[in-house]
């Protein structure tokens, strides 16, 4: 659940901030034709997500001639675009955005915004709608709890940052609509809301600019540079714009947090690394802050006039009104935050991984004679006459237990194999595999509390079928039980290793 609760903020979280504010200086700037034009744009741009989703999911469909989906190069074209938008949004406004500014240019400003704002969506918010379609994993079915906890956590990061998104709406307009906020101690006007929103909308859309830039740069150099960048340009490249931007997310997470790792996706298909830093997200969280902390800021005290004791009991529910909701986009940004850093965390930290156990390998001559060998010393033998043997009270105590061996003698070196035995619940049966699977390869499985769990897909096993085929369940290994021992013959650990390598 929580797992997926990150993920929607962590999607999501910088292109609803910047559409939110954009959203309230269209409609301040030309009132029902600017909230027209960015509701078109919204709309366009989650058409575009879901087309693309479509695209994602069927791609022989879409895209006969090519064995995937062509995310890197979809990207691409996007990022050109959000940059053939920026850069005259940036001049438009600067020229329109006044008080006096033309109808003309507002309205060319809105277009703009809207058209950013259809760029954002289609490049993220497709992942997001998308994402219920990996909920249901092995023999999960969308009844079952692990998908309906995945749900939870999905639907949990969509209503958070709904929240946030529509209560940082309300500040923006509030500081724009209402007045008296900005008069001085005397009550006379002296400024106007407005510039908050612009300076806010400014700086989320230049650090946009020299987000898409890097990532363009970024691609280059991964694949798409063209061949005239290097010789005019030698030093232009991704690594070089992004060096300070990184460097500053590992020591921003030391900082801040000691003993936390701040991690950076480094996977070009969605979208680059400098977009999911830490130093990214709380730079935008920061500018984020500036309307509701402006808001709170300025209703602490009354500035209207008042002519009887009700007009000032109506100021004063105001100011109050206003620092409450100022108070929830500053909770709703530290929930974000939160859910981005410290459940990023927990949801990153890797499995507690099983310690290998002890066991004894026999080899059991033409005589009967039994002797231990060293699993190094099995190439010496005859394999078809050594068991591995495990006492059943090592394993009887309900929980996992993992083993391994290595015939190499090289900790780093094939072959080598892992298997698993759990004595399953209320029964004498034992559940009995390689620590492996068809769905997830050699991952492996953990135990977490009772459950025995997927270390990638986080499936939780049904202990009674482990030892079946099919699902994520670990591949099944033969053994018997004899003499008070498991017993594995030693050519099938040999034709497990064939899973490990």
């Amino acid at each position: 659940m929580l797992l997926h609760m990150y993920k929607v903020p962590e999607t999501l979280f910088i292109i609803v901030t910047v559409i939110t504010v954009l959203f309230a200086l269209a409609k301040t700037n030309a009132g029902k034709t600017g909230k027209k034009l960015m509701l078109a744009g919204i709309g366009l741009g989650l058409a575009l997500a879901v087309l693309r989703a479509v695209t994602h999911e069927f791609p022989a469909f879409f895209f006969p001639d090519k064995k995937a989906v062509p995310d890197t190069q979809i990207n691409l074209y996007l990022w050109y675009a959000a940059m053939g938008i920026l850069v005259p949004l940036h001049i438009m406004a600067s020229v329109f955005s006044r008080e006096r500014g033309s109808r003309t240019g507002k309205t060319a400003v809105c277009a703009l915004s809207g058209l950013l704002a259809a760029d954002l969506i289609a490049y993220k918010a497709w992942a997001v709608i998308w994402a219920p379609r990996d909920f249901e994993m092995g023999d999960n079915g969308i009844l079952s709890d692990v998908f309906l906890l995945r749900l939870a956590g999905w639907l949990t990061g969509l209503i958070l940052l709904a929240v946030y998104a529509w209560f940082l709406y309300k500040c923006c307009m509030r500081l724009s609509e209402i007045s008296v906020l900005w008069n001085d101690r005397d009550c006379r006007p002296v400024s106007d809301g407005r510039w908050v929103l612009r300076l806010t909308a400014a700086l989320m859309t230049f650090a946009l600019f020299f987000v898409f830039y890097g990532m363009i740069l970024q691609q280059w150099t991964v694949k798409t540079r063209p061949g005239w960048i290097p010789a005019l340009f030698p030093r232009l490249n991704a690594e070089t714009f992004l060096k300070f931007t990184v460097r500053n997310n590992a020591s921003a997470g030391g900082a801040l947090f000691p003993g936390w790792k701040w991690y950076m996706a480094s996977d070009h298909t969605k979208g680059g690394y400098l977009e999911n830093g830490v130093f990214i997200l709380l730079l935008y969280a920061l500018m984020a802050m500036i309307p509701p902390a402006v808001l709170f800021l300025r209703s602490l005290r009354i500035r209207g006039i008042w002519r009887n004791a009700a007009e000032k009991r109506r100021l004063r529910s105001d100011n109050r009104h206003s620092r409450r909701w100022a108070a929830v986009v500053l909770f709703s940004l530290t929930a974000v935050m939160v859910s981005l850093t410290v459940v990023y965390e927990i949801c990153n930290r890797p499995p507690p991984v099983p310690e290998g156990e002890t066991y004894a390998i026999v080899f059991i001559g033409e005589d009967g004679a039994e002797s231990e060998i060293e699993a190094v010393d099995v190439k010496n033998y005859d394999t078809s006459r050594i068991e591995v043997r495990i006492p059943l009270g090592q394993v009887d105590d309900f929980n996992l237990h993992a083993f391994e061996m290595n015939r190499s003698g090289s900790p780093n070196k094939a072959p080598r194999v892992r298997w698993i035995v759990i004595r399953k619940p209320n029964s004498a049966a034992y559940g009995v595999g390689l620590d492996a699977c068809d769905v997830c390869g050699s991952a492996g499985y953990f135990q977490r509390g009772d459950t025995v769990v997927c270390k990638r897909c986080d499936v939780v096993m049904n202990t009674n079928t482990i030892g079946l085929a099919g699902g994520c369940n670990p591949i099944p290994l033969a053994f018997r039980v004899e003499g008070g021992n498991i017993v594995f013959a030693m050519d099938d650990l040999i034709a497990g290793e064939k899973e490990f390598k």
